[in-house]
Formats: C-alpha cells, sequence, structure tokens
C-alpha cells in the first residue's frame, strides 16, 4: 500500500472547537465523531455544510444507524468504522478507496 501525504490542520475536542475550526481554516477534509460533548457529530455536519455546501466531511464512528444516516443525509460524504483497524491491509485499503471517492485529487504514493 502507497503512502498518504495530509497535513493536520488542526484538532478539536467538540462539535463546537469543529465547527470553528473549519470555519477559520477551510480545510480540504474534516473528520467528524458522531459522539462528541457540546455539539455532536449530526448538529456539527448540519452547521458546516449550511454554510459550506462543498464541505469534504468524513465521519470516523463506532456509531451506526440513524445518528450515521442523519449524517450522510446533511452531507457528510463517507464514513469509517471505529476503532481503526491501522494493522488490517484490508481496512487501510477501504480507507485509501473513501479517501479518494471524498477528495479525488488526493495523492497515493507507490
Amino acid at each position: 500500500m502507497g503512502k498518504m501525504v495530509l497535513d493536520t490542520v488542526s484538532t478539536g475536542s467538540d462539535g463546537n472547537e469543529a465547527v470553528a475550526l473549519y470555519e477559520k481554516h477551510r480545510p480540504d477534509l474534516i473528520t467528524l465523531d458522531v459522539s462528541m460533548p457540546n455539539k455532536r457529530g449530526t448538529d456539527a455536519v448540519k452547521e458546516i455544510i449550511a454554510k459550506y455546501p462543498d464541505a469534504k466531511i468524513i465521519m470516523i464512528s463506532a456509531i451506526r444507524g440513524n445518528d450515521l444516516t442523519e449524517c450522510l443525509s446533511y452531507g457528510a460524504k463517507g464514513y469509517m468504522e471505529k476503532p481503526l483497524r491501522l494493522d488490517d491491509p484490508q481496512y487501510i485499503a477501504d480507507f485509501v478507496q473513501t479517501l479518494r471517492e471524498v477528495i479525488p485529487e488526493i495523492a497515493v504514493t507507490p
């Protein structure tokens, strides 16, 4: 599997910070959990997409079902399941595929 190069612009600890940091940095990609303090991921997705409809959001969460479906219906572009299994080649391949679908211009080097 190739090496992926992404820069971390910022990290937040809750949904309010996620929205504020997105507004400040306008990153190419934002990852959110469904379950976060102060503002749930569902609300953060809804708020970000309302202001920035082209925002590229991937949910990374152990929560499935209605909450995840809601995030996707609000405009999240993809979903990866937690826990992250970074030692599993198939999981990594799925993650890379999700990133390529959300950000087609992403560079993955052999």
